[in-house]
């Protein structure tokens, strides 16, 4: 994996590449599965980029709720979504 590549460091495309595998999984049926990659992605963009806003983070944050409000968890899919549309805005 790319984790080996960049020698562990927090790197874009590690990433990147977490919320890549974070999506397999979704598009697999593994919601759970999920859930775990793209928050090591939003963890490793966060180390990344701080709090200035980035694409990578909002599409991530986006990704994850909508998992959240897929399994019915209203008021952590709020929370992620309404993240995502505030940085995409900024």
């Amino acid at each position: 994996m790319k984790r080996k590549l960049y020698g562990g460091e927090p790197h874009p495309e590690v990433a990147n590449s977490l919320n890549n595998l974070g999506a397999l999984y979704l598009a697999l049926g593994k919601s759970r599965k999920s859930i775990d990659y793209f928050e090591q992605s939003i963890a490793m963009s966060q180390q990344l980029y701080g709090a200035q806003p980035h694409f990578d983070t909002a599409s991530t944050l986006g990704n994850l709720g909508a998992i959240y409000l897929a399994l019915g968890n209203r008021s952590k899919a709020t929370e992620l979504l309404q993240n995502s549309y505030d940085m995409f805005i900024k």
